[in-house]
């Protein structure tokens, strides 16, 4: 359990490098299926829904606290395709970036 914790504290603290799947599991020496499995057993979440989550947590902050533009947002989060990102961003929270930035 304290590897899975350490690799999911290492996404939420850092999202824009978090590991691929294939990744993950290699560092914990288990196959893809058994590490989705149990990832998600111990944490209710998948490892992909978590990657997603704490990207668009830290876009949502840095659209409200900098005046960045939202390609260099998505850059910072990890994404190479800024329209990839805000249909992940408006899929995780209901609004498109540049609408979730006007809210304040």
């Amino acid at each position: 359990y304290s590897m899975l914790l350490d690799i999911r504290n290492a996404v939420m603290k850092s999202p824009e490098a978090s590991p691929a799947l294939s990744q993950a599991a290699k560092r914990l020496c288990v196959s893809e299926g058994y590490f989705r499995a149990v990832y998600k057993q111990c944490f209710g979440a998948s490892y992909t829904q978590d990657c997603i989550g704490a990207r668009v947590l830290k876009a949502c902050y840095l659209l409200m606290t900098t005046a960045m533009s939202v390609y260099a947002v998505a850059v910072s989060c990890g994404y190479d395709d800024e329209k990839y990102f805000a249909r992940q961003f408006r899929q995780y929270t209901g609004y498109s970036p540049m609408q979730y930035r006007g809210r304040v």
